[in-house]
């Protein structure tokens, strides 16, 4: 069957961010970049029609498929569910059992629910140690928050938390015209490489708190935002700083600081 047939007469549903992919050259060109090859155990979040699970499943070693859609699961069982390779579940990601997945390391690849892609993202932070690469299609706008660099207007509290644990890359563009329905904006397929940082925070919850609080007064200069974590400390730190321009290493070093 050719990629761009539909394996289900469901009708993308607006409240579940329903986009269904049909460019089979974006297919291609996704699963080609994700770095997946034959061994490699993956989970694929949303299989929706099934267009990226076509191709996966002739790649990868073992293919796990995580859909919500209880409309879409006869479909998909009917087309994939004789392969021994791969296992559908019907589920909320968010809500996943990782330890489900029989493998000491995997990757994961997925077209991301817009509404929802920076819970899912952290959810996916949380099982790294696990989890090799994360390859998304996410809207265009997040996935330039993911890659941004210190003192541009869209870095913030998930660039500091993906680039922490991951090298993340945005590895190309994917137009409305690529989906149906039609998005009103752009999407950007983004890969995490997850890896150890080169400096680890002393207390990862306090480096949780400093960076979430020093976002969440954004511009506000640091000796405002961390009063009630610094007051009464003799930190060797400029605080007249603004939160966006510390880098993720000056996050750390902050970080510990407080932590001392």
């Amino acid at each position: 069957m050719n990629i761009n047939t539909v394996v289900s007469t469901s009708f993308p549903k607006k409240r579940l961010s329903q986009n269904f992919l049909t460019d089979k050259n974006i297919v291609k060109k996704i699963v080609t970049s994700s770095g997946i090859h034959a061994g490699d155990t993956v989970v694929e979040i949303g299989c929706g029609q099934g267009a990226l699970t076509e191709m996966l499943i002739e790649k990868a070693g073992r293919l796990y498929g995580i859909e919500y859609d209880a409309q879409l699961i006869p479909a998909l069982n009917e087309k994939f569910g004789s392969r021994q390779i791969f296992k559908l579940i019907a589920e909320d990601v968010l809500e996943f059992d990782w330890r489900r997945v029989e493998a000491k390391q995997f990757k994961v690849i997925g077209n991301l629910p817009y509404h929802i892609t920076s819970p899912i993202i952290f959810r996916i932070i949380d099982e790294r140690d696990r989890i090799e690469t994360l390859t998304m299609m996410i809207q265009k706008e997040v996935a330039q928050r993911i890659v941004a660099a210190p003192s541009s207007k869209v870095y913030g509290i998930l660039s500091v938390f993906c680039q922490f644990h991951a090298d993340c890359k945005k590895l190309f563009d994917v137009p409305p015209t690529a989906f149906f329905p039609k998005p009103k904006v752009y999407s950007s397929i983004v890969q995490m490489t997850f890896r150890p940082f080169a400096v680890a925070p002393s207390n990862y919850e306090i480096f949780r708190i400093v960076v979430r609080q020093s976002f969440n007064q954004r511009r506000k200069m640091l000796r405002n935002s961390l009063s009630e974590l610094i007051q009464g400390k003799s930190i060797p730190f400029d605080f007249e700083r603004r939160p966006e321009t510390l880098s993720v290493r000056e996050f750390v070093e902050l970080s510990n600081y407080i932590a001392s």
